[in-house]
């Protein structure tokens, strides 16, 4: 595989899934064009249970109904092709990628699922050519969320695709990166395998051999194969970026640091590592706020167009008690991007705090209605990818499996056991905290004691069954009424499913009002 350019792996800057907001691009699968109507919805469902059901031929005429409805959706011809190659029939799904890429030409979604149907059908040539068409438009730009309407590939036709590469560090860097920015990680981890075959001695293989180690939660091992890149490439900058994200990732705050520290040594120019490091300062058990507002004051110096670097600045200015500061930060961050939910929840407070309660309740209801619009959004998109069927439950006694569902949760929320409420949230939940669970860390270990407090002490009155989701009430503590929980079915467990996003919205509101 040949790109029109040959760029050195080694000179990629890192962009680090989940440090800042990640709009969804595209028409989503529920029609924005016109009303939703009765058979719409109705379709729709019936769609959903008949891909839970793998009652592919059915969901194949279900699809057409809906097209007729909306002819121009891409989705529903993305998913269209996904349920034809669900039954073997490879052949058929290529016109409707083809249509779908037609209606919505920048949809890497769907240019991937092409590639690999072109690699199913050995049309090689072709796949080469839209494998190419990703690298070179993609360059570093933030990885997309992970999309419930991605077909994974099952291994052989990459493998072989992957030893008709030349023998070359860029072929097999720039294909595995591909695979790992849009969460195919299997698929990376057969060109690298092929990849260190050829050349193992590839500091860059090594590399992203670390980042699919990291990205299955194997950070020990991803770790040995940072080390190994290092000793191969000394200066290998963005190596040393990941390594340092690597112990972040799993909550070794002061081994991060120290990475990070190295990685400035090595790179002093770039904004990233000052990045990183002045966010971790934030986070030690005694916080370096001073440190750390002047590692992201040189980071955005260094990169006046960092939205995270000037987010993260307005943190530690807030956490410093510099409100006047933080409001103007978190203002610039609205201004040049006004669908971030982040920045006006962080006005809100910022408002609160210098006892402006119009601006504050102003900001919040604007926070309210970004977060609704993106629920919305995601809920269209989980909808054909629920992983339950609400019809036929299997574990049993429901009502006591929730129960002690809850009962989990909140004893790890009330001894700060955050990873283990990591492991509690679908990877559609996670994908909310763009799959960063230092994220998740930051926002429950800021949580009011006195809410934690609420939390414990309440108890389920009551729920329902909608769309497949269980969602939990609960009964008033202290007067205070407690946002629900929504749990998801997930082979024989539950799991949380966007609570925490409910949650947070319910602690916003509250917050912002002073109440």
């Amino acid at each position: 595989m040949m790109t029109r350019e040959k760029r050195s792996p080694d000179r990629r800057r890192l962009i680090i899934v989940g440090l800042c907001a990640v709009l969804l691009t595209g028409r989503q699968v529920r029609s924005q064009g016109h009303p939703d109507t009765g058979d719409e919805d109705r379709l729709l469902a019936q769609l959903q249970t008949d891909l839970v059901g793998k009652a592919y031929d059915h969901a194949l005429t279900v699809l057409d109904k809906l097209l007729r409805l909306d002819s121009q959706n891409y989705q529903l011809y993305n998913v269209r092709g996904i349920t034809e190659e669900k039954i073997g029939k490879y052949a058929e799904a290529t016109p409707s990628y083809l249509k779908a890429l037609q209606l919505q030409p920048t949809s890497p979604t769907v240019r991937i699922n092409l590639a690999l149907n072109y690699l199913r059908l050995e049309r090689y040539a072709e796949a080469n050519r839209e494998f190419v068409v990703l690298i070179e438009h993609e360059g570093n730009s933030s990885p997309p969320p992970v999309n419930p309407f991605q077909e994974a590939p099952t291994g052989p036709e990459v493998e072989k695709f992957a030893r008709l590469l030349k023998r070359e560090e860029i072929q097999y860097f720039s294909l595995a990166r591909l695979f790992l920015r849009h969460h195919l990680v299997g698929a990376a981890q057969m060109v690298l395998s092929v990849g260190l075959q050829a050349l193992p001695r590839s500091a860059p293989l090594c590399y992203e051999e670390g980042w699919a180690k990291e990205a299955t939660g194997n950070f020990v091992e991803a770790r040995e194969w940072f080390g190994k890149a290092l000793a191969l490439q000394p200066d290998y900058y963005e190596c040393c970026l990941r390594l340092g994200f690597s112990y972040f990732d799993e909550g070794n705050i002061g081994r991060a640091t120290e990475v990070y520290r190295g990685c400035i040594q090595k790179s002093p120019e770039d904004y990233a590592g000052h990045y990183f490091l002045g966010m971790l300062l934030m986070r030690e058990k005694v916080p370096k706020l001073d440190e750390a507002i002047a590692e992201l004051e040189l980071a955005l110096k260094l990169n006046p167009h960092s939205l995270d670097s000037r987010f993260q600045l307005g943190r530690a200015y807030a956490l410093k008690g510099l409100n006047s500061e933080a409001l103007r930060e978190f203002s610039t961050v609205v201004q040049e991007n006004p669908q971030n939910e982040d920045a006006e929840y962080r006005l809100a407070l910022v408002y609160k705090e210098l006892k402006q309660p119009q601006e504050a309740r102003e900001h919040l209801e604007r926070f309210q209605i970004l977060r609704a619009e993106r629920e919305r959004r995601m809920g269209d998109q989980v909808l054909l990818a629920t992983p339950i069927e609400a019809a036929r439950p299997v574990l049993g006694d429901i009502a006591k499996a929730v129960v002690a569902f809850y009962a989990t949760y909140t004893e790890a929320l009330t001894k700060r056991k955050y990873d283990d409420i990591w492991q509690m949230l679908t990877e559609d939940s996670k994908a909310l905290y763009h799959s960063d669970p230092q994220r998740l860390r930051e926002v429950l270990s800021h949580l009011d004691p006195a809410l934690v407090d609420q939390i414990r002490r309440s108890s389920i009155s009551g729920g329902k069954l909608i769309g497949g989701r269980i969602i939990c009430d609960f009964n008033p503590v202290d007067g205070n009424r407690l946002p629900p929980v929504v749990l998801i079915q997930d082979g024989d467990k539950l799991r949380l499913d966007y609570a925490f996003d409910l949650s947070l919205a319910g602690l916003a509101y509250v917050g912002a009002k002073g109440e």
